[in-house]
């Protein structure tokens, strides 16, 4: 099975096929940018949705304008209590970098007790195929933003993010104990059970037909 992701942030493509690995490893995956130069200039997903369903869909139609098959697409969000949500669907439009989005995210929260830095990340998988009957699976998972930023793994929120249960932020816990425990990786693994339904269909709609031939004059 051949599956398209329908994101050019390579964090995200990294982090996806990790928990692919894990999960559905036969899975082929291929990002943007494993697309042909002509494919991959002409894709132009403007996130203007007020969801992050709405902002999925966008990029997934957007690829699905140009390729055919099975599109997964994924937008998601830091939500922080105290910032009544924000950055949320916003998240990536924060502040130009990474590091610029986690310390704005500290400096307004630099008076702000631990017991009310609150947060979670929100994450919307779609997948999409042949452009139609788009279907969505949400994941989320809450925690605390830290005082200061923490470790230098992962990306965008993660050196901020403390998740319930844990002393670590995501930037600094061990990549695999992150990838299916995660708010994607929640909404990546319906994802992933729900295509395998599908390719067991597929394999006994195939193994049917082979017995109709069999037995056809």
């Amino acid at each position: 099975m051949k599956v398209l992701l329908a994101t050019e942030n390579p964090g995200k493509v990294t982090e996806i096929r990790g928990i692919f690995q894990q999960k559905l490893p036969q899975a082929e995956l291929l990002s943007i940018a494993d697309l042909p130069q002509q494919v991959r200039e002409k894709y132009d997903a403007h996130e203007t949705g007020l969801t992050y369903a709405e902002n999925s869909l966008i990029k997934a139609r957007a690829l699905a304008k140009l390729v055919d098959g099975i599109i997964l697409s994924e937008d998601s969000g830091l939500e922080v209590e105290a910032l009544g949500r924000a950055p949320g669907i916003y998240s990536a439009r924060y502040a130009p970098t990474d590091k610029e989005r986690c310390e704005k995210i500290l400096h307004a929260l630099r008076d702000v007790p631990a017991a009310q830095r609150r947060a979670q990340f929100v994450a919307c998988v779609t997948l999409l195929e042949n452009g139609g009957n788009p279907i969505y699976f949400f994941g989320r998972r809450t925690g605390t933003v830290a005082t200061a930023l923490r470790g230098d793994k992962g990306f965008g929120y993660d050196p901020i993010f403390i998740p319930d249960g844990e002393t670590e932020t995501w930037g600094e816990a061990p990549e695999k104990s992150k990838l299916l425990l995660s708010h994607r990786g929640i909404a990546l693994k319906l994802a992933m059970d729900y295509l395998i339904v599908r390719l067991s269909q597929k394999s006994e709609r195939a193994g049917h037909s082979s017995k109709v031939e069999e037995k056809l004059p």
